[in-house]
């Protein structure tokens, strides 16, 4: 997973109240280094969008659209547009327009930035995150995470290999995982090597002797923010004698907050960005 605190001063802590540093609240991520630097994103450096106050109800931040919508489950209401941030001109993935499904060889993500005056999600509300571009929530005041942000191989993050006869693809990213050899054997699985990020992926298993590779680790998150790189694509027999070809699992996504004030992780506050499982065997 990917997560990153940033702030324009130095941050201000409650103990008491929990106010740490989110990366240290959920798993801190890692970075492509490159000879160029991208800074931690500025609030001040963004136009607020208003007050992001919510503590009902349903929203969706959608980070290819640059939306962020109310939804009954039926119909949406847009409520906010956010901006793409280029991370100081690395970014050569997930682009403006058409090119939000490409993927660079750097793998480094555009992100979609969204910043408030304030920011707090908590009660019952209820927030989902989709979309391939990373994600920025700033506020010039306060942040408060009361709730669920949930960006399992979701945003910012690389999709896994997908797997087909006798050919089984490497994840996406740069720490895509191996493809597993797919031959149909019965009883055999064969289960592609886990995508790579701040340690490399664990290795797969393919009956063949040659086990695909895990993806290599990468990243420095002072430098720039990504996810997790997606794992190699897999098969396994199914009831009928043949075999199921399938996906690995995508790369945690990547999720930078920052906060000019006080940045706050609640009792019920959670941050996911785990890889995904994949469908239904792969790396």
């Amino acid at each position: 997973m990917t997560c990153r605190r940033s702030a324009p001063t130095p941050p201000k802590f409650d103990m008491k109240a929990n106010k740490l540093p989110l990366a240290w609240a959920a798993l801190l991520s890692v970075a492509f280094t490159t000879q160029l630097r991208a800074d931690l994103l500025d609030p001040m450096d963004f136009t607020s969008l208003g007050t992001f106050n919510v503590t009902n109800g349903g929203y969706i931040i959608d980070t290819d659209a640059l939306t962020i919508s109310q939804t009954n489950g039926v119909a949406t209401n847009l409520l906010f547009t956010g901006v793409i941030d280029d991370q100081g001109g690395q970014a050569d993935s997930f682009g403006p327009g058409a090119a939000v499904t490409n993927i660079g060889p750097l793998g480094i993500p555009h992100l979609a930035v969204f910043t408030f005056a304030d920011l707090a999600i908590a009660g019952t509300v209820n927030i989902t995150v989709t979309g391939h571009r990373a994600l920025g929530l700033l506020s010039r005041g306060n942040v408060l995470i009361d709730r669920t942000l949930d960006l399992t191989g979701g945003p910012g993050g690389f999709p896994g290999g997908n797997a087909y006869t006798n050919l089984a693809e490497t994840g996406f990213g740069p720490g895509g995982g191996e493809g597993a050899f797919t031959t149909f054997a019965f009883g055999q699985v064969f289960d592609g090597g886990g995508g790579g990020f701040g340690s490399d992926g664990e290795s797969g298993v393919d009956g063949t002797g040659s086990d695909p590779a895990g993806g290599p680790g990468y990243g420095d998150l002072k430098n720039t923010l990504q996810g997790g790189s997606g794992g190699g694509g897999g098969s396994a027999p199914n009831r009928a004698g043949g075999a199921i070809y399938s996906v690995g699992g995508a790369g945690g996504g990547a999720l930078e907050i920052g906060a000019v004030g006080f940045l706050t992780l609640g009792s019920n506050g959670v941050v996911l960005a785990d890889g995904a499982l994949p469908v239904p065997i792969g790396g």
